[in-house]
């Protein structure tokens, strides 16, 4: 299986944001566009702790993430592939774009509480 970025539906958009993604066998692959500085903090409101709970794994194309543990943060950078442990919340900064694979059982749950945050928002 294969595909490119153009060929991705956009499964989430948002203001300065967006997910492209599809769904092979039991793995998410996404890649996701920023255009602006994003939190994802008010997304995660009524997941435990407020954090994911689904690991994901990827590599940064361009650009800055950081992501944010209980006890620590890791920052990710360019070139740089990346394991986010679950439990943790991401801000990611403008210019960035990244390639993301997670299980699609763990991580459902975790975006059908995101769409709902983000759909209240848009309220």
């Amino acid at each position: 299986m294969r595909s490119s970025k153009t060929e991705l539906p956009v499964t989430v958009e948002g203001d300065g944001f967006a997910f492209r993604g599809t769904v092979w066998g039991a793995i998410r692959a996404e890649i996701a566009t920023f255009d602006k500085d994003y939190d994802e903090t008010p997304f995660l409101k009524g997941l435990p702790d407020n954090l994911s709970p689904a690991p994901a794994w990827g590599y940064i194309l361009k650009g800055r993430c950081h992501v944010i543990y209980k006890d620590r943060e890791e920052i990710f950078n360019a070139g740089d592939i990346f394991y986010a442990e679950p439990m943790h919340r991401a801000i990611i900064e403008a210019g960035t774009e990244f390639v993301m694979f997670s299980h699609e059982e763990e991580v459902s749950k975790a975006v059908a509480v995101f769409e709902r945050n983000l759909a209240a928002m848009r309220q």
